[in-house]
Order: structure tokens, then sequence, then C-alpha cells
């Protein structure tokens, strides 16, 4: 169910558009009918609108600073507007600030629909991006050593200097090396040829056990899988780098 309100300076204009809205869009619930602006503001200001019906000029002069106002207070409002002919340009402008559609004046019944169809579609379409967006989250979340080891990649590249840079990704990946920090390779020798006769998970696995075994013995340090046959490492701290190893 989506509320609605509908602003207009003649009443007739509004109560025309509620009639037909009631008769054939079980979905829109009509909250309120305005035909002044100051009750108009007072409402919005304390009630949940999902859309506003409005004729262009219902806001006086400055309606498109008053229309980016509720747009940007209340983000989910969406407005259809209408107005005369001649009003063509600011109905275009208003679809760039909040609103879904337009038509002139006087509303039909057939252009009313497009507008309130126009309303649905866009619902839908957000509700379906916002889906997607979701699923996106869950999959970025699922995938989020990926991104890890590709910034530790581009940091021992030395892609990336900045040092308020590195450490707002250290905190983002939850990495908490105290500086000052030695990069180390570990490499399988004749690695080609330990494989030979193995499967690839045979040979993933042998690299995951290196990993592992580096972890467990190597304190205050963020190792990954840089290659097949290679872990590399930040170690911080002051111990000599022979000790470490």
């Amino acid at each position: 169910m989506f509320n609605i309100v509908i602003a207009d300076l003649e009443q007739s204009h509004t109560l025309s558009i509620k009639s037909y809205i009631d008769t054939n869009f079980l979905q829109f619930k009509i909250k309120r009918t305005f035909s002044n602006e100051k009750d108009f503001y007072k409402y919005i200001k304390n009630n949940s609108v999902d859309l506003i019906i409005m004729e262009i000029r219902f806001l006086g002069l400055e309606f498109f600073k008053k229309m980016s106002e509720i747009s940007a207070l209340y983000k989910d409002t969406k407005f259809i507007v209408y107005g005369a002919v001649s009003d063509v340009p600011y109905l275009e402008k208003a679809l760039d600030i909040g609103a879904v559609s337009y038509t002139i004046r006087p509303v039909k019944p057939v252009d009313l629909d497009k507008c309130l169809n126009a309303y649905i579609d866009y619902v839908k379409a957000k509700e379906a991006l916002i889906k997607e967006e979701k699923l996106l989250a869950i999959e970025y979340v699922q995938n989020f050593k990926v991104f890890e080891d590709k910034f530790l990649s581009v940091l021992i590249n030395e892609s990336i200097f900045d040092k308020e840079e590195i450490q707002s990704s250290f905190d983002y990946f939850n990495i908490y090396i105290t500086p000052p920090y030695t990069v180390a390779v570990f490499r399988i020798d004749s690695f080609r040829k330990h494989i030979i006769n193995k499967s690839q998970k045979e040979k993933h696995l042998t690299i995951l056990k290196l990993l592992k075994i580096i972890e467990a013995n190597i304190t205050n340090s963020k190792a990954f899988i840089n290659l097949f046959n290679e872990i590399v490492i930040i170690i911080g701290g002051e111990n000599e780098l022979e000790t470490l190893l």
C-alpha cells in the first residue's frame, strides 16, 4: 500500500484525482488532499508519504527549490507533477528533482494511469535493485579474502605509497601489524617438478599447507598466497629477518 497526498490550489482538481485513484488503484491510499501550502508542509513534516501528486505551481514561485528540499529531506518520497502546456519545461525539469512522471492539466484518466504506473514501475525497479545489492553484499562478504589478498599484493608491489591509505586499509581488513615492516617471500623450489603427478586440488593444498605453517609460527605478521608456489608475508616489529626465519 502506497501513501499519497494530492496538492492543488483548486480543490476540485484534487477531489477529481482522488476519486479516480480510489476507484481504479486500490494499492494507493489517499491520506490527505491539500489546497493550502501551509497545511501541506505541516502534514509532510509529521507523516510518511510515498508519493505526492501536485500541481507544479502549488508551492509558489520557488517550487523547484521547495521540491528539492522535500526530496533531500525525504529521499523515498516521489512526485507526480502536472501543469499547463506552457509549464512543460518546468515539468520536465522536475524529473531531475524527485518527480517520476508528469502530465498536462486538466489531468485525463489515461494520463493519470500512465503516471501512476510509472511510479509502480519505479518502485519495482528500486526493490529489484535493493535485492540485487543485498545479494552482492553477501557475495562480497563471502569473497572478502579475495579483496584482502589483492590489496596485499598491490601493497608489496609498491603500488600504494600513501601511509594513511595503507593504515586505513589495514584497519578495514583487520590487519594488526606493528611497524616497522619487513616483507619476506617463501617459494617452493622445483615446483613444476614437484606437482607433475599431482591434481589441481593437491597443488592448491600444498601451498595452503605452507601458508598455515607460516601463520602458525610467525606472530605480528600477515601472510597470503601470491602464486601457486609462493607465499608473501609482511612481518612487523624490530626482529631481524634471520631470527624470524
